[in-house]
């Protein structure tokens, strides 16, 4: 019985302390030339912090216009996987058939297609402002509710 439980205890030893040791064999992330469309330039930044975002630049200021995420990546925690090996950057990036959005490929292979217009941020206004307006719906439903159920409390207790 206590070999069964001495290898029991090396094997969960063994599972937990393996990936520990084991070095990272991730390289740098790779250098993706920017696009430019219509006196805009689309970056792909790769950074450790910045992994499956794109970046639109005016090419005459050379102020930054806005950053969108493209994709975003599962993570496993550390004990189980280390960090490094499971960043996946942007390989490429190309102009699609229309001229007026991106194609873009991450190192994964997983193929995206993005439009160079802006993100949308009127379109959360709006969903935020129907959201509070449904709030305020249900709480006054709430009060007429409450007030009636009061009303009959005390007409039965008369």
């Amino acid at each position: 019985m206590w070999a069964a439980l001495a290898v029991c205890a090396v094997v969960v030893a063994l599972a937990v302390l393996l990936p520990l040791g084991s070095s990272a064999k991730r390289g740098r992330p790779p250098k993706v030339p920017p696009v430019e469309i219509a006196g805009t330039e689309y970056r792909a930044p790769n950074t450790y912090s910045t992994e499956g975002f794109i970046e639109a630049w005016d090419t005459k200021s050379q102020t930054l216009l806005w950053r969108k995420k493209i994709y975003h990546t599962l993570r496993i925690p550390y004990p189980f996987a280390e960090e490094d090996n499971q960043w996946v950057f942007i390989k490429s990036m190309t102009v699609g058939k229309s001229g007026d959005d991106l194609i873009i490929v991450n190192e994964a292979g997983r193929q995206y297609a993005d439009s160079t217009s802006p993100p949308n941020r009127f379109g959360i206004v709006l969903k935020i402002g129907a959201l509070l307006l449904w709030f305020v719906f249900v709480y006054f439903v709430f009060l007429l509710w409450s007030k009636r159920g009061g009303d009959r409390e005390s007409k039965l207790q008369n």
